[in-house]
């Protein structure tokens, strides 16, 4: 495989698309060729990290931004009156019923 032949397969190389007959061959020609490593870590990183892709705008940046806010600020749905005392009761009898099974070990 040549150094032109595998620039092809690089970006499919990297999200295991390659069949195993081809990826086989990118492999065996990146251990031989340091540029082509080169251009491979280049790619993984550009892939990885979108630095050279195009920009949110800044209202769609506020408008995300909004959004979350929304959904984590959401105010917690008070207590009723009868569920304090029914989760006490039952984390209590919880720690009762594993008292008497160590116990009983």
């Amino acid at each position: 495989m040549t150094c032109e032949e595998l620039q092809g397969d690089l970006v499919a190389y990297h999200f295991g698309e390659v069949p195993p007959a081809g990826r086989d061959a990118v492999e065996e020609h990146l251990v031989s060729c340091a540029a082509c490593v080169k251009r491979f870590v280049a790619l993984k990183r550009e892939i990885e990290l979108g630095e050279s892709g195009p920009r949110p705008s800044a209202t769609a940046r506020a408008r995300l931004k909004a959004a979350a806010l929304a959904e984590v600020a959401k105010p917690l749905r008070p207590w009723r009156w009868w569920e304090r005392p029914l989760a006490f009761g039952l984390a209590s009898a919880a720690v009762m019923v594993a008292l008497v099974f160590v116990r009983g070990l």
